[in-house]
């Protein structure tokens, strides 16, 4: 009897999948903060929803303050309504990265040996960087669950194009630095299509279009706001203006900003630097802020183009292991991401390796995935990067790594034949 009842749970509930949830909820509330005081971007996004809740975004005229896309507000818009606190926000955030991995590892399942999704499995569950995110009221394990959407719509035999181009909108609308992929694959498949009038070159161009489309009501918006067409958000002026540092000992990131970095770094230099660049631009609306940090960094690229090189290097590294920082005196957490993030740094180089030798045997779904995280990782190193902006995106860094292998494995097998003959 009850190994009747112990066979009926397995089947109708995976075992595996219950064990990945508690050891993801036993991890998440280790890392989780306790209170229900929020820290950092917390509170931004929680205002943004109870904003869109009472009818607006961003306050108008001199306060206009769009500082991100309204796609994670308006996904927890519901959440607060019925009464959430911080405590149950960040709940939802591991509930969503275990139904991401579970939805994942379905799709993976269909493609690989259980072996190696086991081995795939065991690795996203464990893996810890993103328990940091995901246990505050951040974006990253719901871009995770979207950008795992996209990529299971992407790989169907008959691709909705309305549904997936749905999909990659909201990404576009949570995380804006997608904003600039979206606009320069809509032109790169105009163009294709106008070359190669295929099938596959036309639903991709729909695709696109369709995520614009969901893009629009917001663009129209913020340029009611802004008079400013294409605006996704405004944080793209500071961040361009620390990338584009010219001091020595400066990297890219932005070490006078905020509680946490007086915390861990020395400041104290970069204060003396900045701050009273940063207190004269700080009388300006956000809007002109905006402006006149990206003045201001753009002069800075000009005067000193090899600094702003380095530092799309530093950003680069920083990207997978959060180092260098600007004045840190915490090196050692290197040792913390190295051996979780430096199997993304051999995946992403592979990628970036097969798409260049083997082009021509890639599907147009391989071809457009690369494309995605190639520019992802080339824009995002333009302006600013830490080690959360490469966690959304492992779906697709796993899933084409293991695609490109089995491509690439029998041709070199192919090569090496002939040579010894």
């Amino acid at each position: 009897m009850v190994n009747r009842f112990l066979s009926n749970y397995k089947n109708n509930f995976s075992f595996k999948y219950f064990l990945v949830a508690l050891t993801v909820f036993v991890i998440f509330g280790l890392k989780t903060q306790k209170d229900a005081i929020t820290i950092g971007d917390e509170q931004r996004y929680i205002d943004y929803a109870n904003n869109l809740l009472h009818g607006y975004y961003s306050p108008s005229f001199q306060n206009v303050f769009i500082w991100n896309g309204p796609g994670y507000p308006i996904f927890l818009m519901p959440f607060i309504k019925i009464g959430f606190g911080v405590i149950s926000l960040r709940i939802v955030n591991a509930v969503i990265y275990i139904l991401a991995i579970i939805l994942f590892d379905q799709f993976l399942q269909k493609r690989i040996s259980q072996l190696f999704c086991k081995i795939i499995l065991f690795y996203l569950v464990f893996y810890l960087p993103i328990y940091s995110e995901m246990s505050l009221i951040l974006t990253e394990s719901f871009t995770f669950l979207l950008i795992t959407l996209f990529v299971i719509e992407i790989h169907k035999d008959k691709i909705n194009y309305v549904k997936t181009g749905l999909i990659f909108g909201y990404i576009v609308l949570t995380k804006v630095i997608f904003s600039y992929l979206l606009l320069g694959f809509i032109v790169y498949y105009v163009v294709k299509f106008i070359i190669q009038r295929t099938e596959t070159n036309k639903l991709f161009l729909k695709l696109f279009i369709v995520a614009f489309l969901l893009n629009v009501p917001y663009l129209f918006y913020t340029y009611s706001l802004t008079k400013k067409p294409f605006y996704w958000a405004m944080s793209g002026g500071v961040s361009l203006y620390w990338m584009a540092s010219p001091h020595d000992g400066e990297y890219g990131d932005w070490p006078s900003f905020g509680f946490a970095y007086k915390l861990m770094y020395d400041t104290k230099k970069s204060d003396s630097l900045h701050l009273p660049e940063i207190e004269k631009i700080s009388k300006l609306n956000y809007s002109q802020r905006d402006e006149a940090y990206k003045a201001l960094a753009i002069k800075n690229i000009k005067e000193k183009p090899l600094k702003y090189f380095r530092n799309y290097i530093a950003n680069f590294q920083r990207l997978f292991f959060y180092l260098p920082n600007s004045y840190g005196k915490h090196r050692e957490i290197m040792l913390w991401y190295l051996p979780f993030n430096i199997w993304l740094l051999l995946g992403f180089l592979w990628i970036i390796f097969v798409s260049i030798r083997f082009s021509s045997l890639l599907t147009p779904v391989q071809h457009l995935l690369s494309l995605l995280i190639i520019t992802y990782v080339i824009f995002t190193c333009m302006v600013f990067a830490y080690t959360r902006f490469i966690e959304p995106v492992i779906p697709i860094i796993i899933l084409l790594s293991i695609d490109f292998m089995v491509l690439t494995i029998p041709n070199y097998l192919k090569l090496l034949s002939k040579s010894n003959h």
